[in-house]
């Protein structure tokens, strides 16, 4: 049988950022579960090396160089991305949802919803405007 153990607990475990009533449950959990064992000694050996770990004194000149060169050819180079090929983008990225949603499970109830939605919203409008113009006209 595989365990479905949900292995973020076993992490917050180890860094000890787990809520109080999760702890006891990971460790009844790890005292009947080898493979979620073999896993906290993974987060373990994990956390001991980050911990282990020399900071560095200062970052390479070479490092800064590529940064600033990454940097001056994103801004310097003349784009050839126009608002025309932003609109057509946009109107590409509905057809290919509008295509998808066809493929969804509930379509046709879904559908029948928004009509019997738009009709309501259409009558629930008119008679709102309507009674808006009505308050309007009796204060002038």
């Amino acid at each position: 049988m595989e365990c479905k153990f949900d292995i973020d607990l076993i992490q917050e475990y180890v860094e000890g950022t787990i809520e109080p009533l999760e702890k006891i449950f990971v460790e009844e959990h790890l005292k009947v579960c080898r493979k979620c064992r073999k896993e906290l000694n993974q987060f373990k050996l994990l956390q001991y090396e980050l911990e282990n770990l020399e900071e560095p004194e200062e970052v390479p000149v070479e490092l800064e160089n590529v940064r600033d060169m990454v940097l001056d050819n994103i801004f310097d180079a003349p784009s050839q991305y126009s608002v025309k090929d932003f609109i057509k983008q946009r109107k590409n990225s509905m057809v290919l949802a509008s295509e998808f949603v066809d493929y969804l499970p509930g379509k046709s109830i879904v559908e029948k919803g928004l009509k019997a939605t738009s009709s309501i919203i259409g009558t629930a409008s008119k008679k709102g405007a309507k009674y808006g113009l009505k308050l309007i006209q009796a204060r002038t």
